[in-house]
């Protein structure tokens, strides 16, 4: 007699639904490196693989604390954010289908920061190993000719507080082309 646990699945063999869901998750960051205080957009895609139909998907993803939140948006379903937590609930993802979530942070300090998501699904999955992705975005203070041109400083030193709160000064933002000269301003003319 052929038992009724055949596949070693823990799941009775007459009670299986046909086919496989597998959902899986990737994750871009734009710009990479970026400076503090400039947006980064993570953009974060899943696609179905499976060849039966997924009726829930939740994204979920850790917000890092070295960023401030500023925006989400997502191709179906609804998204929210909690404090350090994003919980997107994408509702059903059909065989061969595709989402995308798009999140906006603003890094407030130097350094490296991660940004890790992870999805779930209400149906067993043939493969979880691809439902996790992690993000690393390296938030750089501004360098001299970043300072000068946020500032429209074209010649000329200037002191100034850069984009991470530091007091700097710089030597020369450039030198004038022929026939100009650094006004009052530090701007040629």
């Amino acid at each position: 007699m052929l038992s009724p646990w055949a596949d070693g699945n823990g799941i009775g063999d007459a009670c299986e639904v046909s086919g496989t869901v597998d959902v899986a998750l990737t994750v871009t960051a734009s710009p990479s490196p970026a400076l503090v205080g400039t947006p980064v957009v993570y953009t974060f895609g899943l696609s179905q693989a499976g060849s039966r139909a997924e009726p829930e998907v939740v994204l979920t993803a850790d917000l890092p604390e070295e960023a401030e939140y500023v925006s989400v948006t997502s191709s179906q379903g609804q998204c929210a954010h909690f404090e350090e937590t994003l919980v997107c609930t994408l509702g059903a993802m059909a065989p061969s289908a595709s989402a995308s979530v798009g999140v906006t942070l603003r890094p407030r300090v130097p350094g490296s920061f991660s940004y890790e998501a992870r999805v779930t699904t209400s149906l067993l999955e043939t493969s979880e190993s691809n439902n996790e992705a992690p993000a690393e975005v390296e938030a750089l203070c501004e360098s001299d000719a970043q300072l000068c041109a946020r500032l429209m400083k074209t010649c000329g030193a200037v002191s100034a507080t850069d984009n991470c709160g530091v007091a700097r000064s710089v030597a020369s933002c450039g030198t004038c082309s022929t026939g100009q000269s650094c006004n009052s301003s530090n701007v040629c003319e």
